[in-house]
């Protein structure tokens, strides 16, 4: 049970709400429907892809990192829906277009999440270079976006050719 106070604002009031709603609808259904996850993470790529349109509005190697980094975000959450929510909601889904296609998801995947990982650590690096040495320039600085592309894109290549759809 979430108790509220006198003083929370009105928004605060609507989540605790809804999360309560939420909460009794999760024990009625039993955890029928995955159809709930699924706007979730349909949110959650909407966001991503607003982000990176915020961040293009801005200049600089730091904007376009964070760019890069919400861009394989967004493209993992998609792919990640289309793998693991739409089969569980259609079973044409899962015969016709899954199966077909899930070598190319399966690389895609890895390949996303793995350059998600490997921006995070260009952000964090180049976050390291502007705090300790502010007025050193830092020359490199432009080429981690691509590099970081590069080594997501040639470890993954063996994920690729991992899973071969058999007809039975």
């Amino acid at each position: 049970m979430i108790t509220i106070g006198k003083n929370e604002s009105n928004e605060l009031k609507l989540i605790f709400w809804l999360h309560k709603k939420y909460e009794e609808w999760e024990k009625l259904n039993r955890g029928k429907y995955n159809v709930w996850k699924y706007f979730k993470a349909k949110h959650l790529v909407q966001y991503n892809f607003r982000s990176t349109g915020i961040f293009r509005q801005t200049s600089g190697s730091f904007s376009n990192l964070l760019c890069g980094l919400a861009t394989f975000d967004a493209l993992f959450l998609s792919i990640a829906i289309t793998s693991f929510g739409l089969p569980e909601l259609s079973d044409w889904y899962n015969r016709a277009v899954f199966q077909p296609i899930m070598p190319i998801v399966f690389g895609l995947l890895h390949t996303f999440r793995v350059g998600s990982v490997y921006v995070t650590l260009a952000v964090t690096f180049e976050r390291f270079h502007a705090i300790i040495c502010p007025l050193k320039h830092f020359s490199w600085k432009k080429y981690m976006l691509p590099f970081a592309v590069l080594v997501a894109i040639v470890y993954n290549i063996p994920k690729y050719f991992e899973i071969e759809i058999q007809v039975v």
